[in-house]
């Protein structure tokens, strides 16, 4: 298994980097881009979700997320972990999207996109850490 990890503030400006960071360390030939660019999308909502909600503005100083990139038998793991406020996206239930979009309920698209975009996607609150990984085969 290959594996790499980062750690830092949960601030959106950190966004590219890992989005390039993402980029490099899944850079095999035989890598679907597709499936790629799905699993980019996918992070990207998740990882703008912990920037954004996971802490209270009482604890600004303590916003920090650790995203860790696994590579095992063509399938691509990444990792989002956060002490914010434990949160199961997965609990939510999906919108209907049989109703217009001007009476349905605002939120439930960003985390029904990315239930769509990966082949599993797993949440853990574990000693006040909440941990989602995003998981999709890339061959």
């Amino acid at each position: 298994m290959k594996q790499e990890k980062w750690e830092g503030r949960a601030k959106q400006e950190h966004l590219y980097e890992l989005l390039e960071k993402i980029d490099t360390f899944y850079c095999f030939d035989e890598i679907d881009s597709k499936k790629l660019t799905a699993l980019k999308i996918a992070f990207e909502e998740m990882f703008v979700n912990v920037t954004k909600y996971a802490y209270p503005k009482e604890k600004e100083a303590q916003k920090a997320v650790a995203v860790t990139l696994e590579w095992l038998d063509g399938e691509a793991r990444i990792r989002l972990a956060d002490h914010g406020i434990p949160y199961n996206p997965l609990c939510k239930a999906d919108p209907d999207l049989s109703v217009d979009v001007m009476q349905r309920p605002i939120g439930g698209l960003g985390i029904h996109m990315v239930k769509k975009m990966t082949d599993d996607l797993q949440y853990s609150c574990q000693n006040g850490e909440n941990q989602i990984t995003l998981i999709k085969k890339l061959i």
